[in-house]
C-alpha cells in the first residue's frame, strides 16, 4: 500500500487558521485592521511563517531570515526558531517572552499563553529531543517544557510547571517538578 503524504499547507492558509483559532472570526474590516496592525499574537505567528518559507530561498533568503529573526525578537519579545514545526490554529493569547525552540512541534489546536519556554534538554542523553504539545493541549503562563515530552491531546499544564516527563491526554500538571493531577 502507498504512502499518501498529506500536502505542506499554503502560506496563507496556516494564517487564516490562525486567525480563527485566536478568536479573530469577525468579518468587519475594522477588525480585520486592528488584528494585522495591533494583534502581537497575529505579528508573532505571521513572523514566524514568513520566517520559514524565507529559509528556503538559497542564499539571499537565509539572510533575509537572519535579519527578520531580529526584528521578530525586538518587535514581539519572542523567540520562535524557524525549525521549530507550528502548525497553522496554533493560539498564543499573550506571547510575550515566549521561547520555542528547534525541533519543538506544536500541532493544531494547542493554546500556550506568556513566558513559555519549550526547548532541548541538554546533558541528559537526549540532548535533541524537543517537546511536542498536541491538539487541544493549554499552556499556562511560565511553563517550562524541555526534553522530549509530549503533552497530550487536550492536556493542562499549569501556570509555571516545570515539565519533565510526559502528560497524558485529557491529565493536568502541575508544581515545580510537574507531577499530574
Amino acid at each position: 500500500m502507498a504512502e499518501t503524504r498529506e500536502s505542506t499547507p499554503s502560506f496563507w492558509g496556516e494564517l487564516r487558521q490562525d486567525i480563527l483559532a485566536n478568536g479573530w472570526n469577525n468579518c468587519k474590516l475594522g477588525t480585520f485592521l486592528r488584528i494585522v496592525f495591533l494583534e502581537s499574537s497575529f505579528h508573532t505567528l505571521f513572523l514566524y511563517r514568513l520566517q520559514v518559507r524565507l529559509n528556503r530561498i538559497p542564499v539571499i533568503g537565509t539572510t533575509i531570515r537572519r535579519i527578520l529573526t531580529l526584528i521578530t525578537g525586538i518587535m514581539t519579545s519572542c523567540e520562535i526558531s524557524f525549525l521549530a514545526i507550528l502548525e497553522g490554529g496554533v493560539a498564543l493569547p499573550h506571547p510575550k517572552g515566549l521561547i520555542i525552540g528547534k525541533g519543538c512541534v506544536v500541532r493544531r489546536g494547542a493554546t500556550i499563553h506568556q513566558h513559555v519556554t519549550l526547548g532541548t534538554r541538554s546533558g541528559h542523553g537526549s540532548e535533541d529531543a524537543s517537546p511536542t504539545i498536541k491538539s487541544g493541549a493549554i499552556i499556562y503562563a511560565g511553563a517550562v517544557i524541555v526534553g522530549g515530552i509530549t503533552i497530550g491531546t487536550n492536556a493542562i499544564v499549569g501556570a509555571n510547571a516545570v515539565v519533565l516527563s510526559d502528560v497524558p491526554d485529557g491529565k493536568t500538571a502541575v508544581g515545580i517538578p510537574a507531577r499530574i493531577v
